[in-house]
């Protein structure tokens, strides 16, 4: 009896030991795939955005960016203020050079609710960098600034579809 228990130990050790070795490869090769997971990674962002989940939000972020704590802030105050939606209307892979990768991305964010807020079509470039194998927003620039200016009777978000 003990024998047995033996052998089912040990299956059931081999069995997490070949689970946590499948886990790591299909982490690795996402790595190795950054077009898909940088895109899976932002689009998680604009979620938490417009979920306003800061720890979503967060989520995404290097926490060694010299950017985390004011990046941070600026959420909370956002969310304070404004209920937004962010779309992401583009996104092209720039290249990856070690640990850093970079997307050019177009977002709009629209007004939901809050005090005066110019509505926008942004141009951007976003560099990423990897913590273990994940990519998280290290840096960006803003490249381009639209405003979408609402004609009167039309909804501006139906409007900022056709950029």
């Amino acid at each position: 009896m003990r024998y047995a228990w033996s052998i089912v130990l040990v299956l059931i050790l081999c069995t997490a030991g070949i689970i946590s070795t499948s886990l790591a490869t299909d982490k690795q090769e996402e790595a190795e795939n950054p077009p898909e997971i940088l895109k899976k990674g932002f689009e998680k962002n604009i979620e938490g955005w417009n979920l306003e989940d800061i720890d979503m939000v967060m989520s995404t972020v290097h926490p060694e960016s010299p950017n985390y704590t004011s990046s941070k802030r600026f959420a909370e105050k956002m969310f304070d203020l404004y209920d937004l939606h962010s779309k992401m209307l583009s996104m092209k892979y720039i290249g990856t050079d070690g640990e850093y990768s970079v997307l050019r991305v177009k977002l709009k964010t629209t007004k939901i609710n809050g005090p005066a807020f110019k509505e926008s079509v942004i141009d951007t470039l976003h560099v990423f960098r990897k913590e273990d194998y994940l990519w998280k927003f290290w840096a960006g620039t803003t490249l381009e600034v639209k405003y979408i200016e609402p004609e009167k009777g039309v909804d501006s978000k139906e409007e900022a579809d056709e950029f």
